[in-house]
């Protein structure tokens, strides 16, 4: 994962335009166009922006209810891979950077 550097640790790349985009585009799972971003790799663990997905309220409730790999499981979902997806189309230059 790419971070952006600063003099004495990594800050995670954060963008507002990308996480605003991504919840333009609706649930990833139900497309209820109501989505919040989610971040696969959490915030607190050092994910930036381009670990975000699109899900609506009821499935961003139920990933941190169930789990990350009983959520997968259930809806045949690769998180990782479409968090990868959304940040290669990404309308911010810095997050497809991020992924290059």
């Amino acid at each position: 994962m790419n971070h952006v550097t600063t003099r004495f640790r990594c800050e995670p790349i954060t963008s507002k335009v990308h996480r605003d985009w991504v919840k333009s585009l609706g649930c990833g799972i139900c497309r209820d166009p109501s989505a919040d971003p989610h971040h696969v790799t959490s915030r607190g663990a050092g994910g930036g922006d381009e670990t975000v997905v699109n899900l609506c309220r009821q499935h961003h409730t139920e990933f941190h209810n169930t789990g990350r790999w009983t959520f997968q499981e259930k809806y045949g979902v690769d998180l990782t891979a479409h968090a990868l997806q959304l940040a290669r189309r990404s309308p911010d230059p810095k997050i497809r950077a991020a992924v290059a």
